[in-house]
């Protein structure tokens, strides 16, 4: 699905791919199609969006985002696993590229995914997934590879504009490292 996303962004006018820049920010127009680019246009500063999407190296937002993890899959949804100090943490996420959604209005992390590129295997011993799925197929696919996981969304944020945003910027990493 991600890989569609991203054939069709490239497919769009230069005016909306030089919408993606770092760090991201959402806002209506900018998620406008190419027809809808005139009104963009027309306006002359569009107010910021309310969530911004960016990868970090932060520890102290890493630990935010661990934390955020274990209340939604241990504590809203029943996965049961070993979390000292309610984080959910594993050997993966030093590896991995966080990419985080904060809240504008108040600074919050409302969103979250993490990346482990392919080129980084090496270090892992392979995807997270391998442990529980057979991926030997994946080896016979052409180009770079990531595996995208842990994404979760905070409770009250679950409406589709979090989700939006991520994906959003999601589609433009694999569009900025051909993956």
């Amino acid at each position: 699905m991600l890989a569609q996303a991203a054939g069709k962004i490239k497919a769009l006018s230069p005016q909306l791919k030089g919408a993606f820049t770092k760090p991201f920010v959402a806002t209506a127009e900018i998620l406008r199609f190419p027809r809808d680019m005139a009104a963009e246009r027309a306006l002359e500063a569009p107010a910021p969006g309310r969530f911004t999407a960016y990868f970090t190296r932060s520890r102290r937002e890493i630990l935010k985002i661990q934390r955020l993890r274990y209340r939604i899959f241990s504590q809203e949804y029943g996965a049961s696993f070993s979390a000292p100090f309610g984080l959910d943490r594993d050997r993966f996420d030093r590896h991995c590229l966080h990419l985080v959604v904060r809240d504008n209005r108040n600074g919050e992390i409302v969103g979250y995914t993490r990346v482990l590129p392919g080129e980084r295997l090496h270090r892992t011993g392979g995807f997270y997934s391998s442990g529980e799925f057979d991926l030997t197929m994946l080896s016979q696919l052409e180009g770079k590879l990531a595996e995208i996981g842990r994404t979760c969304i905070h409770p009250e944020h679950r409406n589709g504009a979090v989700i939006s945003v991520l994906w959003a910027r999601l589609a433009q990493y694999m569009l900025e490292n051909d993956v």
